[in-house]
């Protein structure tokens, strides 16, 4: 049985907002095909700006996307990260499920929620 790990992120590739965008992918990509015990799942934000990076990626958004060896979700959300109807559902129906939560940032409001 694999367990389940959860990364929450504001932004995760391909959103070029700076390097740890792209570190975090290369480090999750990494780790999940060197430990295939762990099924990784990373939390992010679909951010409006970086619609073409998505499309092109064929990410869309509050939709689970499948890398090689993990996968991703990205939320919509309206104003401010919190306000995501999606991102509510998920974390009180789904984040129980997760063996390990693994928070990017405290000072995101999106994981002062999760924390509680």
């Amino acid at each position: 049985m694999s367990k389940k790990t959860l990364i929450c992120t504001g932004t995760f590739y391909p959103v070029q907002k700076g390097g740890p965008d792209n570190s975090l992918y290369w480090i999750v990509s990494d780790y999940s095909k060197k430990y295939k015990n762990i099924d990784i799942t990373v939390l992010s934000f679909y951010d409006k700006k970086f619609t073409k990076s998505f499309l092109d990626r064929n990410i869309y958004p509050n939709q689970f996307k499948y890398f090689d060896s993990f996968k991703s979700i990205y939320f919509s959300y309206f104003y401010k990260r919190v306000i995501s109807l999606k991102f509510l559902k998920f974390i009180f129906f789904e984040i129980n499920k997760f063996d390990t939560i693994i928070l990017n940032s405290f000072f995101l409001k999106s994981n002062w929620l999760i924390s509680i």
